[in-house]
């Protein structure tokens, strides 16, 4: 036992890494067993016992080598100290940091596993601990990739000519890529002519012939190249890229003697676009001697020029059919496409059309359709896209009763599912009493110019809409339920002058209603005249002395009235009088509406009285007092506004209003100002019908009120 451990420590000098483990070691391994014999002779037992237990005593340390190194795969065998050397439990446990890089097996044999990349290492540390008293000891493995073997080598040029004097790089490359040793030694076969340096650099020194051999290291692989040192006139080979568009032309560093073989090298990165390498030519023009790549030929007693050889690649065109149009133009397409490029489909710009048809598209077959700005690639061959056609249907408009203008025409032909702009009333269709509002369909759909709809899978008419304008008394019978929109417009009133004093008149008021109605209902519409005496008796009036009629609608149902809209007429303005209020008669066989105005530019209120043969159930009508006018220096005051609130009759719930104001003058006798109400005459509103005036202006008598009735049936 004493002899095997004293091996280890010379075996494995890295284990006396602990100085003073190791003395304690020797110590206890080569003094004591002299100590011990010592006191057997002399007799001293109880030394004796003391210095054994010594040498065999209890586990007090460990000892083992501090690092070493393996190769992917390798294995060796670690050998720890256990002391005291004669313990009787040399017992040890192994353990590794990272068993994915190094192993270690019970006996203390580690195995390097990791396979580091070339160049890198990876390493764990392996730690031995006594069985008794947990002493440890630690060692860092290293591991590296697995040395590469060198399977061959091979050389840049295999022979080539040198004049004399001159020098030329070899360079030799050794497989695989990855060897370890890649170390390279250069000699010549006759140094007198050609030497070669360690790096493979050739100087021709006098004229003749060497062999210049590249050897490995590792495995003594070899290769060689004929180098002629020569005194003799020498040529070279160039390349010409010749109108290429990109890359490089390949260079040939050989210099030939006149006779030579010289073989044509590839293009390298050349290219021309659009256009396919097709060799190299004597001739910048391709007249010359053509040489392929890799083909050979002998040189002459000058330089030689390549110029690159280039073929334009075949192009395509796309051509397109009006597949039995009856008018317009093919687009045309001037383009010339190589296979694989991007092509963008036309529109129709010549404006094909096809009797009965609508253009859907372009098709090459039956597969796809392609519309304007689809692309496609193209193929190897030539292209004609066709002019898809499908069913048209057209859209008419027709006038529906009227009496002057035109009904707009649209020519286009709409394929199913196209959308479709609504024309305006471009020709100015009018129609007597009426006033247009828009267009219907059959189908009861009402559009307003500008809107859209969507083509169905036949052809549309559009029916002019017409509204009822009402200047006078008048009565509609609804045939059906319906939407029933009512504009309503009061006259302003008239503006007077008492020689030195201006007023001007009340504006009139607007009201806007919308409402339901069922079939049967009846509409009773009611346009007050202006006032130009004190009662104008050929119908029911709303105007008071030269006040402005106002206007009122409502429907019948039931037997009972409901009032639906009322826009009140302005007062008239005059020097030292009051303006009339919104209306100033009660109606015969009617309700009544009045509110005149009061002394010193108050309105009055308004106030509601029903005909002897009317019920008006459920109804709450108020009218308020609007805004007298105001005046100084003794001038004339401009009657009141006027509002009215419907609530709750037979379910419905509207609220209809008229906004005249009253006039209002100064009697300074030289100063004219307008009233707080609308503009006297009202004629500047915008919601007024073009073609229509309600109201006096500069001194006329109160004009008439307007009612416009659309009804929309469900």
């Amino acid at each position: 036992m004493y002899l095997s451990e004293r091996v280890q420590f010379f075996k494995y000098p890295a284990l006396m890494y602990n100085e003073r483990f190791l003395k304690e070691y020797n110590m206890k391994r080569v003094l004591y067993p002299l100590l011990i014999s010592a006191l057997l002779l002399t007799g001293c037992g109880d030394s004796f016992y003391s210095a054994r237990d010594y040498l065999t005593g209890p586990v007090d340390g460990i000892g083992l080598k501090s690092s070493t190194s393996l190769v992917s795969g390798g294995t060796e065998q670690l050998y720890p100290v256990v002391s005291p050397p004669d313990t009787s439990n040399k017992s040890v446990i192994w353990t590794s940091s990272d068993s994915s890089v190094v192993s270690v097996d019970s006996n203390g044999v580690i195995t390097g596993v990791a396979a580091p990349a070339h160049g890198a290492t990876e390493t764990a540390v392996i730690t031995a601990i006594t069985a008794e008293g947990g002493y440890s000891a630690m060692c860092t493995v290293t591991v590296s990739e697995k040395p590469v073997a060198i399977t061959g080598v091979t050389i840049s040029k295999s022979a080539m000519t040198i004049p004399a004097g001159n020098q030329e790089q070899l360079t030799a490359t050794v497989a695989p890529a990855v060897a370890t040793n890649q170390n390279l030694t250069w000699t010549s076969s006759s140094s007198s002519k050609v030497t070669v340096d360690a790096s493979g650099l050739v100087t021709a020194i006098a004229a003749g012939t060497a062999i210049v051999t590249v050897n490995t290291v590792d495995g003594g692989y070899k290769a060689s190249c004929t180098v002629t040192s020569t005194t003799d006139p020498v040529y070279t080979v160039t390349y010409n890229s010749n109108t290429a568009t990109g890359g490089d032309v390949p260079s040939d560093t050989n210099v030939y003697l006149s006779g030579s073989t010289v073989t044509v090298m590839d293009s390298n990165t050349l290219y021309k676009t659009s256009n396919t390498f097709a060799g190299w030519n004597t001739s910048s023009n391709g007249s010359g001697t053509t040489y392929a790549v890799g083909s050979t030929f002998t040189i002459g007693s000058s330089d030689a020029e390549l110029y690159a050889l280039w073929s334009a690649d075949p192009t395509y065109t796309i051509t397109y059919d009006g597949n039995s149009n009856t008018g317009g133009d093919v687009p045309i397409d001037t383009n010339h496409y190589l296979p694989g490029a991007n092509v963008t489909v036309l529109g129709n710009t010549g404006i094909l059309t096809r009797t009965n048809f609508a253009f859907g598209g372009w098709y090459i077959d039956s597969s796809h359709t392609y519309n304007a700005g689809n692309s496609f690639i193209m193929p190897a061959n030539n292209i004609r896209l066709l002019a898809k056609w499908v069913p048209a249907y057209t859209v008419t408009y027709f006038g529906n009763g009227s009496t002057g203008g035109t009904v707009p025409v649209d020519n286009t032909a709409y394929a199913e599912g196209s959308n479709v702009i609504v024309r305006s009333n471009s020709g100015n269709l009018t129609r007597t009493g009426y006033m247009f509002q828009g267009w219907y369909s059959l189908y009861g759909t009402y559009y307003q110019p500008g809107q859209s709809f969507i083509m169905g899978s036949s052809n549309v008419v559009l029916f002019a809409n017409w509204s009822t304008v009402f200047t006078t008394y008048g009565i509609i019978t609804l045939t059906g339920n319906c939407i029933v929109t009512v504009k309503a417009w009061g006259a302003g009133g008239k503006s007077q002058s008492n020689g030195y004093d201006y007023c001007s008149g009340g504006g009139g008021g607007y009201s806007y209603s919308v409402f339901s109605a069922t079939a049967g209902d009846v509409l009773h519409v009611v346009v007050g005249t202006g006032g130009g005496n004190p009662e104008n008796t050929s119908m029911p009036a709303l105007g008071g002395n030269f006040g402005g009629g106002g206007s009122l609608v409502a429907i019948f149902r039931a037997g009972n009235f409901t009032l639906k809209s009322c826009a009140g007429g302005g007062g008239s303005g005059y020097a030292s009088g009051a303006g009339g209020g919104a209306s100033g008669e009660s109606i015969s066989n009617w309700f009544g509406v009045s509110a005149n105005g009061g002394s010193n530019g108050i309105g009055g209120y308004g106030t509601v009285s029903t005909g002897s043969d009317m019920s008006l159930t459920s109804a709450t009508l108020i009218g308020f007092n609007g805004n007298g006018g105001s005046g100084s220096s003794g001038g004339g005051y401009g009657g009141g506004g006027f509002t009215v609130l419907n609530i709750g009759v037979l379910g419905d719930y509207w609220v209809s209003h008229s906004a005249g104001g009253g006039g209002y003058c100064e009697g300074n006798g030289s100063t004219t100002v307008t009233g707080s109400g609308a503009t006297p005459g009202n004629n500047t509103d915008p919601n007024l019908p073009t073609g229509y005036a309600v109201g006096g202006i500069n001194g006329a008598n109160g004009g008439n009120g307007i009612v416009i009735v659309s009804i929309v049936y469900n």
